[in-house]
């Protein structure tokens, strides 16, 4: 959260199974959404109750992490939830598909179409 308000991200995205990411950010006070991106409608229904969460549909299965990023990203962009120029905080983990595995966090920008940059080859 200090990066939120520190270097002005306009959004954190979770890319999450379980919504334990999301859960967790959720516990401090931020000043921008969190985006938790899940496949699973449990995990969704769940993140529906949590503070500044906002649970989006989107099946990242069989997609590396750095894949999903660009996609979630464009997904976001689409529904005019996030515009060209925002930086965004985005985390997931490196093994996608399992529990408990959130161990990356990346800071990256939106294009002007959509795409993700600062990520050099992503």
């Amino acid at each position: 959260m200090f990066l939120t308000e520190h270097i002005g991200v306009q959004a954190i995205i979770a890319l999450t199974e379980s919504g334990g990411s999301a859960r967790y950010l959720s516990r401090f006070r931020s000043s921008v959404p969190i985006y938790g991106l899940s496949r699973h409608a449990s995990a969704r229904r769940q993140m529906a109750l949590m503070r500044e969460v906002f649970p989006i549909d989107f099946d990242s299965r069989g997609q590396a992490a750095n894949v999903a990023a660009r996609e979630s990203i464009r997904e976001l962009f689409q529904h005019g939830l996030l515009v060209a120029g925002d930086r965004v905080i985005f985390t997931s983990g490196d093994s996608m598909e399992a529990r408990g595995a959130t161990n990356t966090l990346r800071l990256l920008g939106v294009g002007a179409d959509g795409t993700a940059e600062g990520l050099g080859s992503l």
